[in-house]
């Protein structure tokens, strides 16, 4: 019998539901290329055809695209003062916001509120949750993600994605970028995500469909595959689970030994590219170190500009 994989590839499109040319790169690359998963933004102008997108093809695994930034709330004005402006927009300013959310903390209920009920309508069109992660990476802000930590059980936030940005890998997610770093993968998984669009210019999209790039997978031995078939292999003790899930912040390097159950992201963003580890709650985040050897003292948003589409 053949032995499993040493490495498996998540291959995810952010920003599914804010556009009809984004559903239809999404349902393309999954269909023709090798997508394996997508996050919803559930107050995107097209979310209905996105959730109707989703139900057709119960191979594409679905994530919500958290949207706390440069969106709309599902919540009313009324019930968010001082979150959101008269029409029901978050500010289109990543930095300021950041900002507001970390200084001001009569903000963090009206942001817990807000969270919860995107959960909720994210629940009701009846999809199973693969995943969780921020537009504009905003689910790693520090009180955003204390929330998400705090209420990771009613949420059932089992995998939600870790990023960092190395200089080393700024570039555009392109056929090119991603044969150079098929062979690089670590073992264990790694998660790819991107922005396609049918829209030029449609680099990401492109690479998502190219055949080429499907064959070099199989010839690298590297399985296609989602946050919620790791399931299978992960311990999902709720009694240690919280633990972990906050431990994982101070863990030591000596404790990071097996990378076997570790994911890999390498995202991108606009013109750059960042690179993290994500992990489930139940077995806790650690940040990607693979160049650097001391863990981080703790988590943030990292920089973020007007081109960054995640």
């Amino acid at each position: 019998m053949a032995s499993e994989p040493a490495r498996k590839l998540i291959v995810n499109a952010d920003d599914f539901g804010r556009s009809k040319s984004i559903n239809t790169a999404v349902l393309r690359a999954h269909r023709e290329g090798f997508l394996t998963s997508a996050s919803l933004m559930v107050n995107g102008e097209a979310f209905d055809e996105a959730v109707r997108i989703a139900k057709s093809q119960p191979t594409l695994a679905i994530g919500l695209h958290l949207t706390l930034v440069c969106g709309k709330a599902t919540l009313p004005p009324p019930e968010l003062p001082g979150l959101i402006d008269p029409f029901g927009n978050f500010s289109d300013s990543p930095v300021w916001t950041g900002f507001r959310y970390w200084a001001r903390r009569k903000l963090r209920p009206l942001l817990e509120k807000e969270i919860a009920s995107q959960f909720a309508k994210f629940n009701k069109t009846g999809l199973a949750l693969d995943h969780v992660n921020g537009h504009l990476n905003m689910h790693l802000h520090p009180t955003v993600f204390d929330l998400l930590m705090q209420h990771h059980r009613d949420w059932n936030v089992r995998h939600l994605r870790l990023t960092r940005d190395p200089y080393e890998l700024n570039g555009r997610i392109d056929a090119d970028f991603i044969t150079r770093l098929l062979p690089l993968m670590p073992t264990g998984t790694t998660e790819l995500y991107s922005h396609p669009s049918c829209e030029p210019p449609a680099e990401e999209f492109d690479a998502l469909i190219n055949q080429d790039i499907r064959a070099q997978i199989e010839r690298h031995n590297i399985q296609l595959t989602t946050y919620g078939a790791l399931d299978g292999v992960i311990d999902p003790s709720p009694a240690s689970s919280e633990i972990e899930f906050k431990a994982s912040r101070r863990q030591a390097p000596e404790e990071e030994s097996n990378q076997n159950d570790e994911t890999h992201s390498y995202p991108a963003g606009g013109s750059a590219l960042r690179s993290a580890r994500g992990r489930t709650p139940e077995q806790g985040l650690k940040a990607d170190r693979r160049t650097r050897k001391r863990q981080p003292r703790g988590y943030s948003a990292g920089a973020q500009s007007g081109s960054d589409k995640s």
